[in-house]
């Protein structure tokens, strides 16, 4: 409850500093930024292999620093394999309209380095149970980086000053940690023996394949269309709906987080159908109000909110909220649902392939949109309708393949 507060916490910070962000820098600049953390949220997961679950859920203390030295040794080998094909992408960037990413680039390979790295140090304080130490990292991390944040704005209006933020951040942060945590364990941490890291590598196999792929697919249902934005429109529009998504994701999922404990803790002990629908009724009514609350706010009054609050140029952006809190009023609404039966009745692989799909079809159809040059705004509607079906289909499917489990 402590590590969600926190959490939680860093979020809002982050959103109380966005109206003077969004007045000192252009949807531009934004965008930029926008799109490099994007790349990162959907590199990371391959630079650190997902190792930090393997950390957290160690037997033992010693255990969880064997995965510790061999998640750390795992992101430097991809690091250095980043960096190699750092030619590659300069040359193939050069020849696009992304030209401008060639200067993110190095600093977007160090900066996944680093946040895996981050990631693993506080997988090994979850392991100690060091809960405290780990609200405070996530509080003090939002605090100095929206803190510097707005100091670089203030010194240049680009994207970059913004990414320079959250470099310097994590590189204090983890600094921080190891000093305070880990200085005793060097040696031990940093000698490299081949058959060792192989060995350990096996035994820790699912984490780099099937967790990493699971994580990357479900940042992918997420965060696709401000790629494909920034890839098909430029980061002006993948900055206004980045704009967008924060300001409608923030808000709603540690409710969604806070909704599925619920249920998970409420059917742990009793799993039978009058139980699942006493707790999933109460669950959606809950969420129901909230949604319906919140559509009819942006519907009538989206853009003006967003000018009052961002700024004049942010105008349009109201609108795109809108569009993008159909399909997550949708997830408030059944995802506690379909999260816990899939827990409870492991339909891991049916989901897997469902978002998938999802997935494909959504990056074919919006590409197509955004290739043949329509309107963005039917881009924005196609994501959201393609996402709002794959909750439902989610949510039905978990249904009948709990019905049929149950009878």
């Amino acid at each position: 409850m402590q590590l969600a507060s926190a959490s939680m916490f860093a979020q809002l910070i982050s959103l109380a500093v966005m109206p003077i962000i969004t007045r000192l820098h252009t949807p531009d600049s934004l965008g930029k930024y926008q799109f490099f953390t994007t790349l990162a949220l959907l590199i990371t997961p391959f630079v650190s292999g997902s190792l930090a679950l393997a950390i957290k859920s160690s037997s033992s203390n010693f255990r969880a620093l064997v995965n510790l030295k061999l998640a750390m040794q795992f992101s430097l080998i991809w690091l250095i394999a980043l960096l190699l094909t750092l030619p590659f992408f300069v040359y193939l960037l050069s020849e696009s309209s992304m030209d401008w990413l060639i200067f993110y680039l190095p600093v977007l390979y160090i900066f996944v380095y680093l946040s895996a790295n981050f990631q693993f140090a506080m997988g090994l304080l979850t392991n100690y149970r060091q809960y405290g130490n780990q609200s405070t990292y996530t509080v003090t991390k939002s605090v100095i980086s929206n803190i510097l944040k707005l100091a670089f704005s203030f010194l240049s209006k680009s994207g970059f000053s913004l990414v320079l933020a959250l470099v310097i951040t994590e590189i204090f942060q983890l600094i921080r940690v190891v000093w305070l945590n880990y200085k005793s364990i060097f040696r031990f941490l940093l000698k490299f023996k081949w058959s060792i890291f192989k060995r350990s590598l096996v035994q820790a196999k699912v984490y780099p394949t099937y967790v990493t792929l699971a994580s990357v697919l479900g940042v992918l249902m997420n965060w696709f269309p401000v790629l494909t934005t920034g890839v098909l429109y430029g980061p002006e529009f993948a900055g206004l709906l980045g704009l967008a998504f924060m300001v409608v994701n923030t808000p709603v999922y540690p409710f969604i987080g806070a909704l599925q404990s619920i249920c998970f803790g409420e059917l742990a002990r009793e799993k039978v159908p009058a139980k699942f629908i006493s707790v999933y009724g109460k669950s959606m009514c809950i969420a129901l109000i909230p949604s319906i609350l919140g559509l009819f706010i942006l519907g009538n009054y989206g853009e003006e909110l967003f000018i009052i609050v961002f700024g004049e140029k942010w105008r349009i952006a109201g609108t795109y909220a809108f569009i993008c809190f159909i399909p997550i009023s949708l997830s408030f609404i059944l995802s506690p649902v379909y999260s816990t039966l899939n827990h409870f009745f492991s339909f891991q692989k049916i989901f897997f392939w469902i978002n998938g799909l999802s997935l494909l079809t959504g990056l074919l159809i919006t590409s197509f949109i955004g290739y043949n040059s329509f309107d963005f705004k039917w881009f924005i509607i196609s994501f959201s309708l393609i996402m709002s079906v794959s909750h439902l289909v989610l949510f039905s499917v978990s249904l009948v393949l709990t019905l049929y489990k149950l009878r």
